[in-house]
């Protein structure tokens, strides 16, 4: 049911306890052109390999591949394919372990990419 013509606002959600963050290099990512996804994290949290998703059109599901830097930051280099959508959403899911109490989730947020 069409409730309203404003779009969806953006989705954070995530287990991670506050303990997982994230920030874009450059600070809006464009298709076709390669951006980094920095994640700030406590120093007992492990990233595993994510996806990312479509939300606006289906796209399939992309890896995203994490590598550690530092005992708090992970780093991940992307590059997005262009679609016919000027303002694409996207929803990226990074599974997290936490070594010292055995606990685990998963670190979600949506984003929005530009057409070139």
């Amino acid at each position: 049911m069409l409730i309203s013509c404003k779009p969806a606002p953006l989705v954070y959600e995530n287990s991670s306890n506050e303990k997982i963050r994230h920030i874009f290099d450059p600070d809006q990512p464009r298709v076709e052109a390669p951006f980094t996804v920095i994640f700030t994290v406590a120093p007992e949290i492990e990233l595993k390999r994510g996806i990312i998703a479509g939300v606006s059109m289906y796209m399939g599901t992309i890896p995203v591949v994490v590598e550690q830097v530092t005992a708090t930051e992970w780093r991940a280099e992307l590059w997005l394919g262009a679609c016919s959508d000027p303002q694409m959403r996207w929803q990226m899911t990074i599974p997290w372990n936490d070594e010292s109490t055995g606990t685990q989730g998963h670190y979600q947020f949506e984003f929005v990419t530009e057409t070139n």
